[in-house]
């Protein structure tokens, strides 16, 4: 189990990348170009992903694989005659590991026959 001290350490990394958010939505009330917030927004998620990856979490590739249940929830499926059936086609929730355990299952579309 994580320490207090490792605990609060990572909190503090979470609230710095909340603390990105919040000036974003400040930029935004004093009428900041909206393709400047994007770009202050898509650095939030770097953030984020930085920390998750300090963490050892990682996302869980699926995309043009086949279905595997063990790591992902089909949430829906689609006729695509270019890949064979039970391919994963679209994420519509990306899915995480820590370490080697799913940390949280992937939702995805997958590919049917006619």
């Amino acid at each position: 189990e994580r320490s207090d001290s490792g605990r609060r350490d990572l909190l503090k990394r979470m609230l710095d990348a909340l603390d990105s958010l919040d000036r974003a939505a400040a930029f935004r009330k004093q009428g900041t170009p909206p393709e400047q917030l994007v770009d202050g927004v898509l650095a939030t998620a770097k953030q984020f992903a930085t920390i998750l990856q300090n963490e050892n979490v990682s996302p869980i590739d699926v995309v043009g694989k086949p279905f595997d249940p063990a790591v992902a929830e089909a949430v829906g499926t689609r006729t695509n005659p270019d890949v064979p059936e039970h391919t994963v086609l679209d994420e519509a929730r990306k899915g995480y590991r820590i370490g080697d355990d799913v940390l949280r299952a992937a939702q995805v579309i997958v590919s049917v026959g006619d």
